[in-house]
C-alpha cells in the first residue's frame, strides 16, 4: 500500500462490484467539493479533501476551482486531453491504461491503482518540478506529452513522483534528509520497472519515456545526499567507486544509445547538440593551453604541447575551462553537466586515489553549479565542502594545491 495509490486485487481474483455509498450533499461546502460532487467536512480555512488533494480550497464564489496550492491551476494540465474535464477522469484514464499494462506483465506483480493524492503529485510535477530542472525545450514537452506518457509508461509515472516528492522535501528545508517512506517506494517500483524495460530483447519499448525516466533518475541520485555533515561524504568518508552519480552519469551513456533522443522521430531531436554535451560530454579537447587559467595551467602542469595523451589533467582541465570562460550558465541549460560527463579513464583514476589536483578541479567545478538548481546544488555545496576540508587537512603543505584553493 502506498499513500499515492493502491495495490489493486491480483489478476485473476475475483471481486463483488461494490455499489457507491449515497451521501447528502452539502451546500455549504467549498468550491472544489461541489465542482467534484463530493461530499465537504466544511473545514476552515480548507477542507480535509483540498489538503490531501495540495489544491487551494475556497468557500467564495467566482473563484476558479482545482488549483494547485503550490502554483498554476491544475485544471490547466488537462488542456492537451481531449473530453476530459475533470481530475477524476484523468485518474481514470491512467488508472484505465495501469490495468492494461498490469495484464500484459503479470510476473511484475504491479498491482498499483493511482489516487487524487497521487494524481496531485503528477500535476505539481508537471506544473512545478519539472519546470525547475529542465530546459524550455524539454518544458514544452512535458506539457505536451506528459499526461500520455506517463500513462503507457509506469515507470516513468513512479519516478515522477518520487522527483516530486524530493522538491516538496526541499522547499520545506528538509532536503538533507533521508528519503521518506513514499519516495522509497516509487523509487523502487521505478527502478524495477526500469530494468524489465531495458532488458526486452525485442526493443519494443518507448524510446522518449525511457530518455525521459533516465534523466529523472539521474536528477534524483544527485539530489539524494541525506547528510549536512562533510565528514560523511566524499572524499572525507567512502571511496570514489561508491559515488552513486558518478556511476550513473556513465550508465547515461548506455540508455543514449537504447533511447537515441537525437533520432529524427524523437520529441527530443532538436536540441540534440546540447544533450550530447549534458550526455556525452564537452566538444574533444584541444591540445595546448590556450583558454586555459594561468593557476590551472601552473598546478596541474600543462604546457603548450599538452594533450589527453601526455597529461591525465587535460581533458577535465579543457572542459572546466570550457565553463568557466562561459559568461554565465543558465540552471536549466544543464550545460554544467558536461564537465561530469567528460571525465576520461585517467582522470577517474585520479579521482579514485583522492589525487589533490584532481579534486580541486571538481570543487571548482561544484562551485560552478547554480545555486536554483535544486537537484544537484545541496550536494555541490556538501561535497565541495568536503573536498576542501580534506586538501587542508593532507594537503596543507603543497602551496601549488594552498594557492589555487585559495582563490576558488
Amino acid at each position: 500500500m502506498s499513500r499515492t495509490g493502491t495495490i489493486s486485487p491480483q489478476h485473476g481474483k475475483s471481486k463483488t462490484p461494490k455499489k457507491r455509498r449515497s451521501h447528502s450533499r452539502s451546500r455549504r461546502g467549498c468550491g472544489n467539493c461541489r465542482l467534484r460532487r463530493v461530499k465537504c467536512d466544511e473545514k476552515r480555512p480548507g477542507c480535509e479533501r483540498c489538503q490531501k488533494a495540495h489544491i487551494s480550497c475556497s468557500y467564495a464564489t467566482g473563484v476558479s476551482q482545482l488549483q494547485s496550492s503550490h502554483e498554476q491551476p491544475v485544471i490547466d494540465t488537462l488542456i492537451y486531453i481531449p473530453h476530459i474535464s475533470s481530475n477524476q477522469s484523468v485518474l481514470g484514464l491512467i488508472n484505465g491504461t495501469l490495468q492494461e499494462y498490469n495484464s500484459r506483465s503479470p510476473e511484475l506483480n504491479h498491482n498499483f491503482q493511482l489516487n487524487l493524492e497521487g494524481l496531485s503529485l503528477l500535476l505539481r510535477f508537471k506544473n512545478r518540478t519539472v519546470r525547475s530542472i529542465g530546459s524550455q525545450w524539454d518544458i514544452g514537452i512535458w506539457d505536451k506529452e506528459f499526461i500520455r506518457i506517463v500513462s503507457l509508461n509506469p515507470y516513468l509515472l513512479h519516478v515522477s513522483i518520487t522527483c516530486t516528492a524530493m522538491h516538496d522535501r526541499y522547499l520545506s528545508g528538509q532536503g538533507h534528509e533521508k528519503n521518506t517512506e513514499l519516495e522509497c517506494y516509487h523509487w523502487a517500483m521505478s527502478a524495477q520497472l526500469f530494468n524489465h524495460e531495458i532488458s526486452k530483447t525485442s526493443h519494443a519499448y518507448d524510446q522518449d519515456a525511457m530518455w525521459m525516466a533516465a534523466a529523472l533518475i539521474n536528477w534524483a541520485v544527485f539530489f539524494s545526499v541525506e547528510t549536512q555533515n562533510p565528514e560523511e561524504v566524499w572524499p572525507l568518508s567512502s571511496t570514489f567507486s561508491e559515488i552513486p552519480w558518478f556511476r550513473l552519469q556513465k550508465g547515461m551513456r548506455a540508455i543514449w544509445q537504447l533511447a537515441a533522443p537525437d533520432r529524427p522521430s524523437s520529441l527530443f531531436s532538436k536540441p540534440a547538440n546540447d544533450m550530447e554535451e549534458r550526455c556525452l560530454g564537452l566538444p574533444p579537447p584541444k591540445p595546448g593551453i590556450d583558454g586555459i587559467p594561468a593557476p590551472l595551467v601552473e598546478m596541474c602542469g600543462l604546457d603548450g604541447s599538452s594533450s589527453p595523451e601526455t597529461n591525465p589533467y587535460h581533458t577535465a582541465v579543457r572542459a572546466l575551462s570550457t565553463l568557466l570562460n562561459t559568461p554565465s550558465i543558465h540552471p536549466q541549460s544543464l550545460k554544467f553537466l558536461g564537465f561530469v560527463n567528460t571525465i576520461d579513464a585517467g582522470f577517474e583514476a585520479l579521482l579514485k586515489a583522492k589525487d589533490p589536483r584532481a579534486l580541486l578541479l571538481v570543487s571548482i567545478w561544484y562551485g560552478l553549479v547554480p545555486k536554483s538548481a535544486w537537484w544537484i546544488s545541496l550536494r555541490a555545496c556538501l561535497e565541495r565542502r568536503a573536498i576542501c576540508m580534506y586538501l587542508d587537512r593532507y594537503h596543507a603543505d603543497d602551496p601549488l594545491i594552498q594557492r589555487a584553493l585559495a582563490s576558488t
